[in-house]
């Protein structure tokens, strides 16, 4: 069952596909980063409007049930200390 958000509710993603540093270089997880935690507040929830044709046509779908999307700001991206080390001596080269 999928847990209830709050507006202003503090979330952390520990699956983090890919992430953009502040330099403008872009991260890419195989197939996900590893000892990386996303923290966010969660903004807003709405619902998804399903795309023109995307009927399949099948009578079993459940039309009482709406997908949603969540909007957040992420406020945080934590490294482990051995991540970090890593990035360190990275940048330093």
């Amino acid at each position: 069952m999928k847990e209830v958000q709050r507006p202003g509710s503090t979330v952390q993603f520990g699956k983090v596909v890919a992430l953009k540093r502040g330099n403008g270089e872009f991260l890419r997880g195989r197939p996900y980063l590893t000892n990386v935690t996303v923290e966010a507040i969660f903004e807003e929830e709405f619902p998804l409007v399903p795309a023109a044709g995307g009927s399949s046509g099948s009578s079993n779908s459940a039309s009482s049930t709406t997908a949603t999307a969540g909007r957040y700001l992420v406020t945080k991206i934590v490294h482990s200390d051995a991540n970090k080390r890593l990035l360190e001596q990275a940048l330093l080269q």
